[in-house]
């Protein structure tokens, strides 16, 4: 059996590692006396790698909601007055909301038929790296059969159809 070989790790930012191998990847977090938790898939049974990163438009529509309320005063009158700083903190409050917006949000998922591994990078391009020594050695596998199926060696002698109680 040839030696596992650790190629690259990938930090996450729950302080956890993704780790890959010649043979496998997993993913190991130690929570302290909280226990340890860990997936390991073999790099043969790999069906999928998604590394995405998105924008909340959650964020946008918040501060402008944040936003229009502090002009609230200055379109209507209201029955009560104000403190003069409540209007410019309430707008800058609804500006930096908007501003959250450009935080990125990163996901890497690695999906085997009976486990996945999923997570938050620390890097995204650290992420891509990964993704791409991962995806080469799936670039390695024997070329495909007929009809775009993978020939599968039978590691198994045929079964006899002929058997007796």
């Amino acid at each position: 059996m040839a030696q596992d070989v650790e190629l690259t790790r990938l930090a996450m930012s729950d302080r956890s590692h993704i780790i890959l191998t010649n043979h496998h990847v997993s993913r190991r977090k130690n929570s302290g006396w909280r226990g340890k938790n860990g997936v390991i898939i073999p790099r043969e049974a790999i069906t999928s790698v998604s590394l995405e990163w998105h924008r909340n438009l959650g964020f946008i529509i918040a501060g402008a909601l944040v936003l229009l309320v502090s002009l609230a005063p200055q379109v209507f009158t209201l029955p009560f007055s104000l403190p003069v700083f409540v209007q410019p903190t309430v707008a800058a409050v609804g500006v930096a909301i908007m501003l959250l917006s450009l935080i990125k949000s990163k996901t890497i998922q690695i999906a085997s038929p009976t486990a996945a591994i999923e997570g938050e990078p620390d890097d995204y391009e650290d992420a891509e790296k990964f993704c791409d020594l991962l995806l080469t050695g799936t670039k390695e596998r024997p070329p495909a059969g007929k009809n775009d199926e993978m020939e599968v060696p039978n590691k198994h002698p045929p079964v006899d159809s002929k058997w007796q109680l």
